[in-house]
């Protein structure tokens, strides 16, 4: 049996509080009148049940449960004094899963609301039902009012999430639905003014909350598009990162780190000791320098030989050659990490080879869609991308947004900025810009064995 790196899904709770939200009420109580908080500001800002809603529903589909509002007096009542000192109205996240109680579920004469955040008359932030159709209310003194409109939701009977995102300094307040954009509109000013009223079927302008409600949460960010994504689905895992490995320490790659690290995006780079300072390959300098930023400089081999038709002795002579030198250079985060030379290897003599070294994982270049549980073998890591220089900008962001929609990690390999395997530093730059822009964390394989 192959050894497996320790990564699962896990619960929807767990992803939930994984996003670090200022309050999160699954709303699983059976019993009592406290709705607990395990969102980040703690049980000191637990909510309370008015009216005593009806507990211990079926929830949605993640084994815990949901409580059950009539529309006329039961609420969640969740304003706290942490939480009032933690309100962000410059920028935040709201998410409710909620599902009407009787047919027809999403046409009601009477809005009913599902939250409402209030200051005063002239800052509030609120979402309801009416008619069928989803509303939200974003009242500023400095900007006026602002109005989000769906269609008509579609007859379901199931539970249906709802997250609303907005940030001043980006200009815009945006609804999802089922995670897809519903409506997005302009922004230019934030909620001004300490918190009066909090809480999840609670009223404003319209009757309170009427039907189940689970995962109510609240951020003081707005969340990233594949975070909304994964928040949207109970059985999606999270998407945890882009690992960019780079092979052969070619001087094109120096180029790579010295675009991406200032803007905080990290590499592996899988070194063969051998060709160190040599023409066309980076200088021990380099790599310290890569390294010194926190770009993880991990094993090759010592000279690019195909482990395929080695023995264990050999395959252990090219791995350890190589730990040395990297060690000699005081590079040593990445000793345990490698790459096979060619994506080579024949498991009976490799796996007992990197287990003698020490080796903790070891990528190969077989494609697989990402790096989730289906690809848990450490000494087996695929790729979800080998890059080739007919590659586009285009179908590597596709590629990184199916792994965002599947969860889990996408792993790319680069070898240099121009030949067959290579990638021009135009794309690359691209692609890091767009990184950046859309918020995705890059990890090396050092980071995912700490985490």
């Amino acid at each position: 049996m192959l050894p497996l790196i320790m990564h699962s899904k896990g619960s929807y709770f767990a992803k939930v509080k994984s996003t670090s939200p200022l309050v999160y009420f699954p709303l699983n109580e059976v019993s009592g009148s406290t709705a607990i908080n395990y969102g980040t500001l703690g049980t000191v800002a637990n909510g309370t049940y008015i009216h005593a809603p009806t507990l211990g529903n079926p929830g949605i589909g993640d084994g815990k449960t949901s409580a059950l509002f009539d529309g006329v007096n039961d609420w969640v009542d969740v304003l706290t004094n942490p939480l009032k000192a933690a309100f962000n109205g410059s920028a935040g996240s709201i998410m409710v899963w909620v599902k009407g109680d009787v047919s027809p579920y999403w046409w009601n004469t009477t809005g009913h609301s599902w939250f409402n955040f209030k200051v005063d008359a002239a800052n509030i932030f609120s979402a309801w039902l009416a008619n069928g159709v989803l509303n939200g209310g974003y009242l500023t003194t400095g900007g006026g009012s602002v109005w989000l409109e769906t269609q008509q939701l579609s007859e379901n009977s199931g539970f249906v999430p709802v997250i609303i995102t907005w940030s001043v300094s980006t200009g815009l307040i945006s609804m999802y639905i089922n995670g897809h954009l519903i409506d997005t509109q302009a922004i230019t000013a934030a909620i001004v003014g300490e918190l009066t009223v909090a809480g999840w079927a609670m009223n404003n302008w319209f009757s309170k909350g009427k039907g189940y409600m689970a995962h109510c949460a609240l951020w003081d960010r707005s969340l990233t598009t594949s975070e909304v994504l994964i928040l949207s689905s109970p059985n999606k895992d999270i998407f945890r990162g882009l690992v960019l490995t780079f092979d052969d320490e070619f001087d094109g790659q120096y180029g790579f780190f010295q675009y991406a690290a200032p803007l905080g995006i990290k590499g592996t780079i899988y070194v063969t000791s051998d060709n160190i300072g040599a023409a066309g390959y980076m200088t021990a300098a380099q790599l310290q320098e890569a390294d010194a930023a926190g770009w993880l400089i991990a094993v090759h081999s010592k000279d690019h030989t195909s482990f395929y038709g080695l023995s264990q002795a050999d395959i252990e002579t090219q791995i350890t050659t190589c730990q040395g030198v990297l060690s000699g250079l005081e590079m040593t985060r990445g000793i345990y990490h490698g790459a096979y030379p060619f994506g080579a290897y024949n498991p009976s003599t490799a796996f007992p080879a990197l287990v003698a070294t020490g080796m903790l994982d070891f990528r190969g270049t077989h494609n697989l869609s990402s790096l989730d549980t289906r690809t848990r073998y450490k000494y087996c890591w695929g790729l979800s991308r080998y890059m080739a220089s007919g590659d586009t900008l285009a179908q590597v962001q596709a590629d990184i947004n199916n792994a965002i929609s599947e969860g889990g990690y996408y792993t790319q390999l680069i070898h240099d900025d121009s030949g067959v395997d290579g990638w021009s530093d135009a794309n690359w730059q691209a692609l890091c810009d767009w990184i950046v822009a859309n918020g995705l964390t890059t990890v090396t394989p050092e980071d995912i064995w700490i985490s």
